[in-house]
């Protein structure tokens, strides 16, 4: 029988493991773009460059990844075993580690520091890299082929270096680089520790923000923490696993006594997304 690999949460990787994390990420991003291995590859599977049924269909916005539908968690747990598989093709045996969005540190600091920073040093000495786990540089453009949904548009050149909360990422159009890069250029000024505070704080909030009220004044709890643990009360894997069922069962059990609606797995999911990646619009370069 074979080794069994352990995914550890990422808080708790020893300095070993964590060089060899990442090793396995920087080999990965260092990939050709049309390898099967590399990070463009794979990180096209869940968003850009969009393939698939969202190739240019908004109704399948993200490509191959599977949202609103009974097959949101399972492709899911599919997307990061190949994951895995691809880091382990750069180092043999890595495993692909977990953020604990719910354990005491992240309620109270936000995301683990080994994403905030930009250089990496392994441990056994040597000249830092730039931190593959901080963000990544485009090998090839993205062009977004779903321009006709009316928020923005996600085209980024050759070069384009990923961003998190609370910078910018819209280099779309021309209007949009302008505004982007002053609006960004404003916030490198304030440094690193402001906008990583900023970052934290952002995430903090979506994860313990009070209950909320509805139309009938009964409190709800609103926040990613509380959504992780209502989930766990859905009554079928159905309705627990997609945002699509959750809603025509709490739609379809609204007026019995008693009701509580039932919080699928994938509403926390996406707030994260939202929390960590999310940008902020500039407009004429200002926020």
């Amino acid at each position: 029988m074979g080794e069994v690999n352990v995914r550890k949460n990422i808080r708790d990787l020893t300095a070993g493991e964590l060089d060899n994390l990442v090793k396995a990420f920087n080999g990965i991003q260092s990939l050709p773009p049309d390898d099967r291995n590399s990070f463009f590859v794979i990180g096209g599977y869940h968003g850009e460059p969009f393939q698939g049924a969202g190739y240019s269909s908004p109704s399948w916005w993200g490509g191959y990844c599977n949202h609103g539908n009974v097959l949101f968690p399972t492709w899911h747990r599919a997307y990061v075993l190949n994951l895995e598989r691809a880091l382990q093709s750069q180092v043999p045996g890595v495993t692909m580690p977990y953020w604990d969005e719910t354990e005491e540190l992240s309620l109270q600091n936000g995301i683990p520091p080994i994403f905030l920073q930009r250089s990496y040093t392994f441990s056994d000495g040597g000249p830092p890299i730039p931190n593959p786990l901080f963000s990544y540089k485009l090998q090839a453009r993205l062009t977004d082929r779903l321009t006709q949904i009316p928020d923005a548009n996600y085209s980024k050149p050759v070069g384009y270096e990923t961003v998190r909360y609370p910078f910018s990422g819209l280099v779309g159009t021309p209007h949009d680089v302008e505004a982007t890069f002053i609006y960004n250029q404003e916030l490198l000024a304030l440094g690193d520790e402001v906008t990583n505070q900023m970052l934290n704080d952002n995430i903090v909030n979506w994860l313990n923000f009070p209950v909320i009220r509805n139309s009938d004044g009964v409190r709800i709890p609103a926040g990613v923490h509380d959504k992780f643990e209502n989930c766990l009360n859905a009554p079928n894997y159905t309705v627990f696993s997609n945002t699509t069922s959750a809603q025509r069962w709490n739609d379809d059990h609204l007026n019995e006594p008693g009701f509580r609606p039932i919080v699928p797995l994938e509403s926390p999911h996406n707030s994260i997304h939202l929390a960590v990646g999310g940008f902020n619009l500039p407009k004429d370069g200002n926020s």
